[in-house]
């Protein structure tokens, strides 16, 4: 097979079905040990190109395709100089669109290129030969379009731009392009496919192209990923040792004098720990992260306490990057940074996430073409596939669903594994009317759509970040790296997560409720770690709204382990995951007992905090530090060779363990225990510093909720707007607490729930059936004259006057119980409603114009109506109405059912179903699964197939039922299986 060069890869967006992997794959077939990559303006690819050839030894070609004139260039880098330039240019064309290439090649001297011009017409071609083109090998690119020009040119090589391999995939590719083009059918009159040799003798000398490859062969010796230069930022030009040096010990030195500590022992731990950040040319990377959290902390944006190893340094804590005394609680600084460590840490930061773009346009604008977001690529799933393919081929929309609706939702860019997962989905495959849809999404599956952005992370650099990597802009107009995070490392750029956490936007609202309810501020830093009313919320597992414990399985572990402080709440969330579970009974045994024995008594320190089970990988490195005498450094190393089984870096350690413990007068048979347990536990060992700092935000939490429920509740919900399922488990929460909240009031409308005069208010927010147009008029008509909303006729009138009231908004003011506080029924206001609306757009209307209410609101119905315009309940739920109304059905509830840990019980239980979803069982029989609740709580119900057979014509959402069901646990979810229903209650 003939090399050819051209090829355009899958990063050339819904424009070619060559992916990296396949065209990788056609050299090795082929025994090509060069291949090209070109794509046209963007480099999105060449980072995983350049990776992906290399790990099958083939040289990769680096190189772009650009416009000039009206024709095409195709630049390709001999070395790094000209890897930058063509990294510069691209991302010129991608930041300023309207940059002409002519102008840029005017403005930069070109050095070290393979230049191949590809003229559409003869007159281009004089033009292009006037340029002054200097250290570059120029070549004439040969196609389909412009052979005849070029046909008395030496210097050409074939370059028609290739898309697809094989002919038959024109059909594909057009499908391809039709998707691009909004779903109109296109026929592609041009052959992109991957010319044979005969093909390509059509249009150039044979002899001549491959001449032309060895050339560029021979003259391209870059390697993008070989690069060893780190691209740290420099903060400013001042000496910023000296800068870290002073503000770190002056801080440390007022902290341990206000809390009584050894100073020596912190400066010791300090020195060591600049130390290693000076050799490691970390310190401005530190002094960069400070800045940002500081200017967060200027403009009251909350930022969390930690995350990651980085809370294990003593400078972080100091700079106030995390919140905790890595010395007080134990974290070990090595296991963040280290000089044996191969790859580059970073520090991951936690914002709230309603602010977190603040906080990057500040590091845009302070550190401009040196900062970047990085891209994301989203690709087409099978779904998207089905769908969109469908729809260029006329597939009925019923049928395209029905296809979609047999995969099973994990699958996304498996089709054999969709095939596998699902008999219905092969049987599509194998029908006769479907073969083009599946032949075609077969090509386009996994290819990338669009070019998105991380969630994250960020990049820093001590050069225009364009001459590393190439640049774009985002969607919000912040410079972005074209390449994914995946090599930003190999490129000498650190990378930082900057996270927007939905938790610290709640606990912000919290904390501005407490501010307001108080007038007076809360500093979470003078919070008490050791409040009792806190750890007996968190002991009882009542964690509805807690960070990280609102699953059933963490109540669970809560329930079991009963946390007293920090470090054991951290234990929980540590234990909490797939294999350290398996751990948990022995620590919850040895907590109670307080008899566990460590194989030696020099573990106690180490291990008794954790009853004896090693829990935190920090305990790791102590054991190797402390008892073997490895170094920190090594220890962390030793710790990851462990979980990555790296078994020829364990032989070796593991002879050396042995001896330093022989030395240490350990016997030969403790050795092998110690050694077997450490082996046993590395792969379960959590990051302390990580689970510390998270268990701390979970105790916030819980020390409001203990202590200012009314803050908590209401800075909940407001994270919850239009979320009507968890909105509705947290007001039936405060229900049962015998707290109260409230309708919405149009007598003192809000855009967010309130506490006023000791209950929690709804929002108009909350109302189906009024735009937030007309919430936000509403509450601005408010806030300039309050007055007039103080009696019914004024407010309406009002209202009236500004054009807010109509027959669809008033009905969803008045069924939500918004006019309740006047004193008239919704009953009689709707049937009143037209005259009211009409009066009031006259101005008459008065409070002696409305005749008196006689109307009396049924019960039900008035619930009813509130559950259709808010989503749930707030007044009362229709179930305690049904409970007063016949004594008989007042059964067990569903919260007392969950709390109760005996399984396999039958109850007889009164509630609603929400939620249910039919499937054949492995015999091809009906059953079902549903969501059922009362007043108190939600349960998942399975009906199997002998008792939904004869239920399952009375089965009807949001019917209420007497049903009876047995308690049971699946995958640590309480749950039930259902006996029979017992009644159906028409009301």
């Amino acid at each position: 097979m003939v090399n050819l060069i051209n090829v355009r890869t899958e990063y050339n967006f819904l424009d070619s079905l060559i992916k990296i992997k396949n065209y990788i794959k056609l050299g090795v077939e082929n025994k090509l040990d060069v291949l090209f990559y070109s794509d046209v303006n963007f480099l999105y690819g060449a980072d995983t190109f350049t990776d992906e050839c290399i790990k099958n030894n083939i040289k990769p070609v680096i190189g772009a395709s650009f416009k000039i004139f009206n024709s095409e260039i195709i630049l390709y880098a001999k070395s790094k100089t000209g890897y930058e330039f063509i990294s510069i240019v691209s991302s010129k064309m991608a930041l300023k669109k309207e940059v002409q290439f002519v102008d840029v090649i005017n403005n930069l001297i070109l050095k070290d290129l393979i230049i191949v011009f590809c003229p559409s017409v003869k007159a281009e071609l004089e033009k292009f030969n006037s340029l002054k083109l200097e250290n570059c090998e120029v070549f004439f690119g040969v196609n389909k379009q412009n052979y005849e020009i070029l046909k008395n040119k030496e210097n050409v090589i074939f370059a028609n731009p290739i898309k697809y391999f094989n002919k038959n995939d024109k059909f594909s590719f057009e499908i391809l392009k039709s998707i691009e083009n909004n779903y109109s059918k296109l026929n592609v009159e041009d052959d992109f496919h991957y010319f044979t040799d005969e093909e390509v003798k059509k249009y150039i000398d044979l002899k001549k192209h491959n001449n032309a490859i060895k050339t560029i062969i021979s003259k391209t010796n870059f390697n993008l990923l070989e690069n060893k230069e780190k691209h740290f930022l420099k903060i400013n030009d001042k000496n910023s040792l000296d800068i870290l040096k002073k503000v770190c010990k002056t801080l440390i030195e007022k902290y341990c004098d206000i809390n009584k500590l050894n100073l020596n022992k912190y400066l010791e731990r300090l020195d060591y720990e600049i130390t290693i950040i000076d050799q490691m040319n970390f310190v401005d990377y530190f002094l960069i992260v400070q800045d940002f959290i500081k200017y967060a902390k200027e403009q009251k944006i909350l930022v969390g306490p930690g995350r990651g190893s980085a809370a294990g340094s003593l400078v972080s804590f100091c700079l106030g990057i995390t919140w905790l005394d890595p010395i007080k609680y134990n974290l070990m600084f090595e296991r963040f940074l280290n000089t044996k460590r191969y790859t580059m840490p970073d520090i991951d930061i936690d914002f709230q996430d309603d602010r977190r773009e603040e906080i990057i346009n500040y590091l845009s604008k302070k550190y401009k073409d040196k900062f970047a977001t990085i891209s994301t690529f989203q690709t087409i799933g099978i779904k998207n596939a089905i769908r969109d393919c469908g729809k260029v081929l006329k597939i009925s929309e019923t049928e395209i669903t029905a296809i979609i609706k047999s995969i099973k939702t994990a699958t996304v860019t498996d089709l054999e594994l969709a095939f596998n997962e699902s008999e219905r989905f092969k049987a599509y495959e194998n029908d006769s009317r479907y073969t083009t849809l599946f032949q075609v999404i077969k090509n386009i599956i996994g290819l990338p759509r669009q070019a998105g952005t991380h969630a994250a992370g960020v990049v820093f650099s001590d050069i225009e970040l364009s001459k590393i990597i190439p640049t774009k802009l985002s969607s919000q107009n912040i410079q972005q790296t074209q390449f994914p995070m995946t090599n930003l490392e190999n490129l000498g750029l650190i990378k930082t997560d900057i996270l927007g956490l939905r938790n610290l936007t709640v606990l912000k609202n919290i904390i501005n409720l407490y501010t307001e309810q108080y007038n007076k501020k809360i500093n979470l830093r003078s919070i008490n770690l050791n409040d009792k009313k806190t750890f007996d919320l968190l002991c009882s597992a009542k964690t509805l709204g807690i960070f990280q414990f609102e699953s059933e399985g963490m109540r669970k572990t809560l329930l079991e382990i009963k946390p007293r402080n920090l470090e054991e709440i951290s234990s929980v969330s540590a234990l909490y995951r797939p294999g350290p579970q398996e751990n948990i009974p022995l620590y919850v045994k040895n907590k109670l007992s307080k008899k566990f024995k460590n194989i030696d008594k020099r573990l106690d320190h180490i291990l008794n905090p954790t009853y004896g089970i090693i829990v935190f990988q920090e305990q790791i490195m102590q054991i190797f530090s402390e008892l073997a005498n490895f170094s920190l450094n090594e220890a962390d190393i030793i710790r990851r060779a462990i979980s990555k089984k790296s078994f020829a870096l364990l032989d070796k350690y593991k002879k050396e363990f042995f001896q330093n413990l022989q030395k240490n007068n350990f016997e030969l048979f403790k050795a092998q225990k110690l050694w077997d347990f450490i082996y046993s536990f590395a792969n379960y060992g959590f990051n302390k510093a990580h689970a510390m700092s998270y268990a701390l935000i979970s105790y916030w939490f819980a020390y409001f909720k203990a202590n200012y429920p009314q803050e908590f509740y209401c800075g909940q919900l407001n994270s919850l707007i239009r979320n009507i399922d968890k909105s509705e488990q947290f007001v039936n929460e405060i229900k049962n607490q015998n707290m109260q909240i409230v309708s919405p009031s149009i007598k003192t409308p809000t855009k967010l729930f309130v506490i006023k005069r000791n209950k929690i208010q709804s929002p108009l927010s909350i109302v189906k059936g009024v735009s937030e147009d007309k919430i936000n008029q509403i509450v601005s008509v408010y806030e300039k004259d309050k007055n007039a909303f103080q009696s019914f006729e004024s407010v309406i009138t009002i209202l009236q006057s500004e054009n807010i009231l109509d027959e669809e908004t008033f009905s969803a003011l008045v069924y939500s119980g918004t006019f309740d506080e006047f004193g008239y029924s919704r009953k009689f206001l709707m049937k009143n409603m037209e005259d009211i609306l009409y009066l009031a757009s006259l101005g008459n209307l008065k409070e002696n114009t409305l005749l008196e209410d006689h109307e009396k609101d049924d019960t039900i119905a008035k619930m009813n109506y509130e559950r259709e315009y808010i989503g749930f309940f707030i007044s009362e739920n229709p179930l305690i109405h049904l409970r007063n109304k016949e004594e008989q059905l007042n059964k067990i509830k569903i919260s007392k059912i969950k709390d109760c840990e005996t399984n396999n019980i039958e109850y007889n239980v009164l509630g609603t179903l929400k939620r249910s979803a039919f499937k054949l069982d492995k015999n091809h029989k009906e059953m079902a699964f549903i969501d059922f609740e009362d007043e108190t709580e939600k349960i998942s119900l399975t009906i199997f197939t002998s008792v939904y057979t004869e239920i399952k014509d009375q089965l009807v959402e949001n019917g209420v039922y007497l049903l009876s069901f047995k308690k049971q646990v699946y995958k640590d979810q309480k749950s039930g299986v259902v006996t029979k229903i017992i009644k159906r209650l028409k009301d």
